[in-house]
């Protein structure tokens, strides 16, 4: 599901946290309107500069990001035992 190439404005921003006095300065940003319906996309050059965690408990989504990265997250180990949990018991079944 592809779409053409178009041509669109393309500015040099800031982002300035006055909070924290962060500051990352000559994002290049694109103007569109067709993202999808959604109001901003985050490039990896800027996901990469700190950490970023994504997470819906109770239908909620909450989206967290934080400069400077500060603490490693890592769903996997928790997955691996829930999933442990469901395959042992899938096995008692008798199919």
């Amino acid at each position: 599901m592809g779409s053409e190439p178009k041509k669109v404005n393309v500015y040099d921003i800031a982002v300035i946290d006055i909070g924290t006095n962060l500051k990352i300065k000559n994002i290049p940003v694109a103007s569109t309107s067709s993202i999808g319906g959604n109001d901003v996309l985050i490039g990896m050059d800027i996901i990469c500069l700190g950490d970023l965690a994504i997470t819906n408990k109770n239908r909620k989504t909450t989206f967290t990001f934080s400069i400077p990265p500060h603490k490693e997250l890592d769903f996997v180990e928790r997955a691996n035992k829930l999933n442990s949990a469901i395959i042992k018991k899938l096995q008692k079944k008798d199919f």
